[in-house]
């Protein structure tokens, strides 16, 4: 009877192994579809002129002046958000640390 137990058990070692390591293929070739692949793609489109490496699209997207005006917006945004993200979390920190008795 121990031996049928430590069989089974070693047969399921086996099976968690396998299911381990097809989620991790799998893992990693999502990463590879959803992010490696399309950034690999614009870049080659950002850095190439007809089989040239070239700088000049790079710099034309960088000085266009709608551009500008988005980046200007996202850093703006990115500060609000910084700031009330930091006050809201002071204000739950001082609530708990108040209410709980900093146990």
């Amino acid at each position: 009877m121990a031996t049928a137990a430590i069989g089974a058990r070693r047969r399921s070692a086996h099976l968690d192994g396998i299911v381990r390591t097809g989620g991790l293929l799998l893992i990693w070739l999502l990463l590879l579809i959803f992010i490696v692949y399309p950034l690999l793609t614009l870049l080659s489109r950002a850095f190439l002129d007809n089989g040239q490496l070239s700088t000049a699209a790079l710099f034309a997207a960088i000085h266009s002046p709608s551009n500008l005006k988005a980046l200007r917006n996202s850093l703006i945004l990115a500060g609000m958000v910084g700031v009330a993200g930091t006050l809201i979390g002071t204000a739950f920190a001082f609530t708990v640390e108040r209410v709980s008795g900093g146990g």
